[in-house]
């Protein structure tokens, strides 16, 4: 699903929920199953402030998909270890501190 039909949909769903549920915390994640690179098109009312985004993160993908099932590369990733090197963490807090979201344009708990 694109971005751009995850949020009208998003929108619309969170239009009827609050019809009957005003103060109810909604979850909510991004388009393309969640992923963590598409926080950034996620399109949020402003005026609605009780909601809390969530996201999958999928890096190191040769890590995180190692013997998935629906990708053939993925079996000769069986076996990769993340073992925390200083490389690999900077890794990840680069791309939690450049993330578009959290403090950032949607300015929601995560």
């Amino acid at each position: 699903m694109t971005p751009d039909l995850w949020n009208d949909l998003l929108n619309k769903a969170i239009t009827v929920i609050r019809k009957s549920n005003p103060c109810r915390t909604i979850v909510i994640e991004p388009a393309e199953y969640a992923n963590f690179e598409f926080l950034g098109k996620l399109d949020l009312p402003e005026d609605d402030r009780n909601i809390i985004v969530s996201f999958h993160y999928y890096s190191p993908h040769e890590f995180t998909h190692q013997g998935a099932e629906w990708m053939p590369e993925a079996k000769a990733w069986l076996g990769t270890r993340w073992v925390g090197t200083k490389e690999q963490k900077r890794a990840i807090i680069d791309a939690f501190v450049k993330s578009p979201n959290g403090a950032g344009k949607n300015n929601r708990p995560i």
